[in-house]
């Protein structure tokens, strides 16, 4: 068995591998919402977004994995559109909203 610290160590250096991973794909989506932007393209794509992850979740081995990766990348996604509404926002532009405002 492989001593705790041992064990943290190792799980430092890849949590520190993700988040660089997920500053270069965060990088990327903006590209992707200037494209969407400049081409009037709809932010939010459902399907896309369905295929994805049922495409990652057939990534992994177990049904609890599939599980996490399919949560963990709906919060990636998420935070994706997120980024790309506020770019839309910072152009002057506004997606259209099936939600009513209301005082």
């Amino acid at each position: 068995m492989r001593d705790l610290l041992e064990l943290r160590d190792e799980i430092d250096e890849i949590d520190s591998e993700i988040v660089a991973l997920y500053e270069r794909r965060m990088a990327i989506a903006q590209e992707v919402a200037e494209y969407k932007i400049s081409v009037g393209k709809a932010v939010f794509d459902k399907e896309r977004e369905q295929n994805k992850l049922q495409t990652l979740g057939e990534k992994v081995h177990t049904n609890f994995l599939k599980h996490g990766v399919q949560e963990l990348f709906e919060q990636i996604m998420s935070m994706s559109r997120k980024r790309q509404y506020q770019l839309l926002t910072e152009h002057g532009q506004v997606e259209p909203s099936e939600f009513e405002e209301v005082e």
